[in-house]
């Protein structure tokens, strides 16, 4: 990578990071109140601004594609939960799981930014 590149490459896995904390507050407010419609479209916004990010970071995709099942897996047991099933131990593993795919995708991005400051300084 040529030097003068690494900001441009950066900036996407700099702004998916800023978005990742407000989608993760996001999260856990939909989770305290899984009836509140706005808190809910709140996480959807977020989370489709990293998506749109993703986009210009191709290594990331693997990454972000867990993240989007362990979304999909923890939203679907919330509806369930919503529906009349009691929480329990499903929802808290999808919850944790879901924490760790948020978690690997950040160090991901943080190791890009990382690279591109290494390669810039060069």
């Amino acid at each position: 990578m040529h030097p003068s590149n690494a900001n441009e490459l950066s900036a996407p896995a700099t702004a998916a990071l800023e978005r990742l904390d407000s989608y993760e507050d996001a999260v856990g407010q939909v989770l305290q109140h899984p009836d509140d419609e706005a808190l809910y479209s709140r996480s959807a916004e977020e989370f489709d601004a990293i998506r749109a990010l993703t986009a210009a970071m191709p290594r990331l995709r693997v990454r972000w594609i867990e993240v989007l099942i362990s979304r999909f897996e923890l939203l679907e047991e919330l509806w369930r939960v919503k529906e009349g099933k009691p929480p329990g131990a499903e929802l808290d593993r999808l919850r944790a799981n879901h924490a760790a795919s948020l978690q690997s995708f950040r160090r991901l991005c943080l190791r890009r930014i990382i690279s591109a400051g290494a390669t810039a300084s060069r």
